[in-house]
């Protein structure tokens, strides 16, 4: 997706900032006053001392770059009044009665999602934009307004040239726990871990957007595994403003053997920290403090990571298990991608099996640069070093 608003984060700027930057990231707002509370900047150390994170300068000035004004309004469908289409991108207008009045365009998935959310109606859209059909739905949608009108939702705008526009719709019982909030708790949760533990971690790459964040913290030091290589663990820390139900700092790993290296991550089924949106802050210091658990998680891969010493190579049923696992998926990649796999399949280096396991799925990792194909492909990598596991 294209964002408005979108800034990258790499490696190469090891830059320190301050505690005292973060007071930049609460804001006049009653959750951000909670948050400030809870976690006083004052308990993890003096407002000029370094947040023991490499990199967190960039963190820090890059959210300034796609920081925007935003606005959300809990209305029901009342104070609501469907305006049109807009004839060129075929979005949603919406007119909000009680707030001046106030028209807007949605933008990005706006319009499937709210269609969906409120009526289960976003496959219907769809197929009227491809058949240029939307006055029928405009017509079902002025019926659905009417008799629905007590359905309340909570509607996020996003300041665009000057002019508010719909970003997403979610739950009236929604708290903002926003990307300023998620970076605050972020950076004060790896300050304390590292300053407790004398552990490092150093930002190693990273998306942020108007919408969401996705950024990947690893640690300096790394545990070397006879016969694999050197094993660098992270932390990717994820947040979605809109439709995703909470932020998550996830463990994950990086194995470097000198010549190549890759990335693996787990489902996301046990992650170190799960904060959810509706979740009271009182609970959420509780969750922040899962970050000490570090240990248990890298224990419990190295398990299974251990195992790559006895496979230089990929077996053939795992090279198909892992082609096909991208190669068949349905939404996960693009057909860009998935052509990319497919042609690396089939490459020579491939078929004859001539590179080794680590070679493979480096070489893997550049069938694509967007971040959440990334995520789907280190997920598929941790699966087969599991599958290995199970059957060494």
């Amino acid at each position: 997706m294209k964002y408005f608003y979108q800034s990258f984060l790499d490696n190469r700027d090891k830059t320190k900032g301050k505690i005292g930057d973060l007071k930049h990231f609460i804001r006049n707002e009653s959750l951000d006053k909670q948050i400030e509370e809870a976690f006083p900047r004052s308990s993890f150390g003096k407002d000029s001392d370094d947040i023991e994170v490499k990199g967190s300068k960039q963190l820090l000035e890059a959210f300034i770059n796609v920081d925007n004004a935003k606005m959300d309004l809990p209305d029901p469908l009342e104070d609501i009044k469907f305006i049109k289409f807009d004839e060129d991108d075929k979005h949603i207008v919406l007119e909000f009665t009680k707030t001046e009045n106030l028209q807007a365009k949605g933008v990005y998935n706006f319009t499937h999602d709210f269609l969906d959310d409120l009526f289960t109606i976003g496959g219907f859209y769809s197929f009227c934009v491809k058949k240029g059909s939307l006055e029928i739905l405009s017509n079902t949608l002025e019926n659905l307004f009417e008799k629905f009108p007590d359905l309340k939702r909570q509607y996020r705008f996003l300041k665009y040239n000057d002019e508010w526009v719909l970003r997403g719709v979610t739950s009236t019982k929604y708290k903002n726990y926003d990307n300023h909030i998620v970076i605050y708790l972020s950076l004060l949760a790896l300050h304390n871990y590292s300053q407790e533990t004398k552990k490092k971690f150093s930002i190693s790459e990273g998306r942020l957007s108007d919408s969401d964040i996705s950024i990947y913290f690893e640690e300096e030091d790394p545990i070397h595994l006879e016969g694999v290589g050197d094993v660098y663990f992270r932390i990717y820390i994820s947040n979605g403003e809109i439709r995703q139900k909470f932020f998550t700092f996830e463990v994950g790993y990086r194995i470097d053997n000198g010549k190549s290296s890759f990335v693996a991550m787990p489902e996301l089924n046990d992650p170190l920290v799960k904060v959810s949106h509706s979740m009271k802050v009182e609970s959420v210091k509780e969750r922040i403090e899962n970050i000490f658990n570090l240990d248990q998680h890298k224990n419990s891969m190295l398990e299974y990571i251990v195992a790559l010493k006895n496979e230089k190579k990929l077996s053939p049923d795992a090279i198909h298990y892992l082609f096909s696992k991208i190669i068949r998926s349905q939404q996960k990649f693009s057909e860009n991608t998935k052509n990319k796999a497919k042609n690396f399949k089939e490459s020579s280096s491939i078929v004859d099996n001539t590179l080794t396991l680590i070679e493979v799925l480096d070489r893997l990792s550049e069938i694509t640069t967007d971040i959440n194909e990334a995520v789907h492909l280190q997920r598929i990598y941790d699966d087969v070093i599991r599958n290995i596991a199970k059957n060494s």
